[in-house]
């Protein structure tokens, strides 16, 4: 009797440690899951529907969602802490220039001719 009660408690033993390390590593996967998927949340753009078109079919020719183009944007910025393209105005060329400068020359002699000093 007594050896059929060792047997009996040690097969109990066996699966109370069985029991205890599938926990174990079953609460281990739960933590990284855990970690490795972050809450999600919803944001909304306005574009203009054209863009957005265009947007998207070129998000599809890179084989990217909409929403994947702008998390990797949102990471890079995130992570080099500036927008990660240069925003500028363009260049004005000497057109541009010359026309400014006719403008002005132009205010400023209406400017004079009507007694205003500018």
């Amino acid at each position: 009797m007594e050896k059929v009660a060792c047997e009996v408690f040690g097969l109990i033993f066996m699966i109370i440690i069985i029991d205890i390390v599938n926990k174990s590593a079953h609460n281990e996967d739960s933590r990284m899951q855990r970690s490795d998927s972050m809450a999600q949340t919803n944001i909304n753009i306005r574009m203009d529907e054209k863009l957005k078109r265009d947007f998207d079919g070129l998000c599809g020719d890179l084989g990217l969602t909409m929403t994947a183009a702008f998390n990797v944007f949102a990471k890079t910025m995130v992570r080099q802490r500036k927008i990660p393209f240069e925003i500028s105005l363009a260049a004005p060329d000497s057109n541009n220039v010359a026309t400014l400068e006719d403008a002005g020359a132009t205010k400023k002699a209406s400017a004079t001719s009507e007694g205003l000093a500018l």
